[in-house]
């Protein structure tokens, strides 16, 4: 004890500021060393230690066209890499390049191809504290989990490419949309402005609604309502809250990447509890929709003419029937563990990764980054159909 005081009590101010300097300086020699060093290095912007790129740091992030910009300096070959808080991220910007991740193997001889995928999420952010890290696709770095969702989720997906009843749906929306559009302007006015963004928003979110469940969430019909400031239903009311938790988490995900000991820092602190707010709430309406689906799904088993065609064959009842005996197409190659039914908080994550994908073009003002998002998907609803 006194050897230690003896030499806390010889250590001055500045030899602080020395230790702390050197200190500061050999991590960004070795920052830079293991960048320069990094096996297979794609162009991309030279990081910033620590934080990767000051971006991040933005409260109005449009990281989507972010990225854009990013792509048309460094991705002509249609792939790139990008630092954010010292974790290398990979950016794919061909949709081709993006198949393998995007569906299942379809024989015994691509399974290697696929068991090599490696998780494109770094666990050393906020994944937890969002309830993220092994839940859904987009964030989930569990393999087992993420690769029996894909599985769950790439069906509907199918389903929806082969079915006339998509188009028909598409086609009634955007009427839908377009008549209430007719509907606010006014007498007196040659030109409604409308924005576009939050309308498209709402066009996907009502789409995916019917998808996932089955049912129209009334999202569209919702936010003309709230435009013209009339009184909503509660089920109106609900519908445009929950679209507005998917717009405001997704405009500042870049938070889920921070690191955890910056969580509580003045500037950072209130984004991430704003965040956790948003996304707890769209999380109760989901669980909600889940529970009241199980409920309609039981009272159809228990029935004395129970007939396997009443239970539908929406993408929410596929999952919550997954794994049990009332299951009409088994998944295949899983784990052992995952052969169970699976929970609420497991059909919550995928499905609130569906509705996330509703935003790829909200808050975005560059219309040649919608387009691009637009072919992507495009792409996929067309390439394997």
């Amino acid at each position: 004890m006194n050897f230690l005081y003896t030499i806390s009590s010889n250590i001055k101010l500045t030899d602080i500021f020395q230790i702390t300097f050197l200190a500061t300086c050999f991590y960004i020699v070795h920052f830079y060393y293991k960048h320069f060093t990094r096996p297979n290095p794609l162009p991309g912007p030279i990081p910033i230690p620590l934080i990767g790129t000051f971006e991040v740091f933005k409260s109005n992030l449009d990281i989507d066209d972010y990225l854009y910009k990013l792509s048309k300096i460094y991705g002509q070959n249609g792939i790139f890499e990008l630092t954010m808080i010292g974790i290398r991220q990979i950016i794919i910007t061909r949709a081709e390049y993006a198949d393998s991740f995007m569906y299942p193997p379809t024989s015994s001889s691509d399974q290697n191809k696929h068991t090599k995928h490696m998780m494109k999420t770094d666990n050393r952010g906020l994944l937890k504290f969002f309830d993220l890290e092994n839940k859904g696709i987009v964030f989930n770095v569990n393999y087992k989990h993420w690769k029996f969702n894909r599985q769950m989720i790439s069906r509907p997906i199918r389903t929806a490419c082969y079915s006339e009843e998509t188009s028909k749906l598409i086609n009634h929306l955007f009427e839908e949309m377009m008549n209430y559009w007719i509907k606010l302007k006014k007498h007196d006015e040659d030109v409604t402005i409308l924005d576009a963004t939050n309308w498209i928003n709402r066009f996907f979110n009502d789409f995916t609604s019917v998808l996932i469940t089955g049912k129209r969430s009334f999202a569209i019909e919702a936010h003309y309502h709230k435009v013209k400031r009339n009184s909503m239903t509660k089920e109106m009311s609900e519908a445009e809250n929950f679209a507005e938790c998917i717009v405001h988490f997704a405009s500042d995900c870049q938070m889920i990447y921070i690191p955890k000991i910056l969580k509580h820092f003045p500037i950072i602190k209130g984004r991430v509890e704003k965040m956790k707010y948003y996304c707890d709430t769209a999380y109760k309406i989901l669980e909600e929709k889940i529970r009241k689906r199980r409920k309609e799904i039981e009272k159809i088993i228990n029935c004395s003419n129970f007939d396997s065609k009443k239970l539908g064959s929406d993408f929410l009842t596929s999952m919550i029937i997954a794994n049990t005996q009332y299951e009409t197409c088994p998944q295949i190659n899983v784990d052992p563990s995952l052969l169970r039914p699976m929970t609420d908080e497991e059909i919550r994550g995928v499905t609130y990764d569906s509705y996330l994908a509703t935003d790829t073009v909200c808050k975005d003002n560059h219309y040649d980054n919608e387009y691009f998002m637009f072919c992507n998907i495009l792409y996929f609803t067309t390439s394997k159909c």
